[in-house]
């Protein structure tokens, strides 16, 4: 079963996009434009992450599994806040790369990955996507 995600950003020679999830669009919105330095981190994040930068502290996996292999996180304020965004990633046929932002955790507070944060790994890895070209902007 394919759920949709719509086209948030994408890099400058389009093989790299970030989405969202169609579903939980309005929550993950609704939490991050609630706050001026969310909304400038996430921001950030998604500058770096369509840029085909590197950087395992703001955005990197999140598998515990085979099976889990494809899902990432978005961390936002490692300290503190400590919000993750858990991703899918999924390759189109001609390679392109679509990261699509599914669940939000607004607060991990343990090192390791917790029994909620693993459910939502798990359930996240059995997701397809349909990508929709859309104008969704973020707030």
């Amino acid at each position: 079963m394919f759920r949709q995600a719509f086209i948030l950003r994408s890099s400058e020679d389009g093989r790299r996009h970030v989405c969202i999830d169609a579903v939980n669009a309005k929550r993950i919105f609704r939490f991050i434009n609630a706050d001026e330095t969310r909304k400038r981190k996430f921001n950030d994040v998604v500058n770096v992450i369509v840029s085909g930068t590197r950087d395992s502290h703001i955005y990197g996996p999140e598998s515990i599994n085979k099976q889990t292999k494809k899902v990432t996180a978005i961390k936002m304020f490692q300290t503190g806040q400590n919000v993750r965004i858990y991703c899918k990633e999924q390759r189109g046929l001609n390679g392109t790369l679509y990261i699509v932002a599914v669940e939000l955790l607004e607060k991990k507070t343990t090192r390791k990955i917790s029994g909620r944060a693993k459910n939502m790994i798990l359930k996240i890895s059995r997701y397809e996507y349909q990508i929709i070209e859309s104008d969704v902007r973020l707030g």
